[in-house]
């Protein structure tokens, strides 16, 4: 809403965004605003939201939204799953957008960037994932070079996971950055 009352439009990167669930939660609020609601997702995803939610357009590449004028990109809960989040990280910074959230991420605070797994709980479904933890310092000296964080957005969520033997809890971030 920062970002709508800012720019009067929105042309969104959502990155990892699925099938547009971000936009469909926020649509009424967007009632009357021209928007562009545009997702980058694996390619099932994309073949699935082309030829069924007419609403949103579908990518499988970062790259391919260079052409649009984008002045958001949305990573939410995203980058920690892919297998190399800076190189992800550095194409969303590439576009340029004049604002960027970064959304229920969770970080590492130790000296390095860790991979970890998550285990779902098995009341939502049994399942372990492979997940990258960035080392914070990392991640706001690379984001910093481009961007001047707006606002923080503090969550009580946190994340259980297993490094090595250890189990483990980091907590959940979120920021609004606007281009500098």
């Amino acid at each position: 809403m920062y970002v709508a009352a800012h720019e009067r439009r929105l042309t969104v990167l959502d990155f990892g965004g699925s099938l547009g669930s971000t936009f469909f939660q926020n649509r009424k609020l967007l009632d009357g605003l021209p928007v562009n609601w545009n997702v980058v997702e694996q390619p099932h995803f994309v073949d699935y939201g082309n030829a069924n939610v007419p609403e949103v357009n579908f990518y499988c590449k970062i790259s391919d939204l260079r052409h649009k004028n984008i002045n958001l990109a949305i990573a939410s809960s995203s980058l920690i799953y892919v297998d190399d989040p800076i190189k992800y990280l550095t194409d969303l910074l590439n576009v340029h957008a004049k604002f960027l959230i970064i959304d229920r991420t969770y970080f590492n605070f130790a000296p390095a960037t860790r991979i970890a797994l998550e285990h779902v709980p098995e009341s939502i479904y049994k399942a372990v994932y492979p997940i990258t933890l960035l080392n914070i310092a990392e991640f706001e000296s690379i984001v910093t070079k481009f961007y001047r964080p707006v606002f923080y957005m503090p969550t009580e969520d946190m994340m259980p996971f297993i490094e090595g033997n250890n189990a483990q809890i980091t907590p959940c971030h979120g920021w609004l950055f606007q281009h500098l």
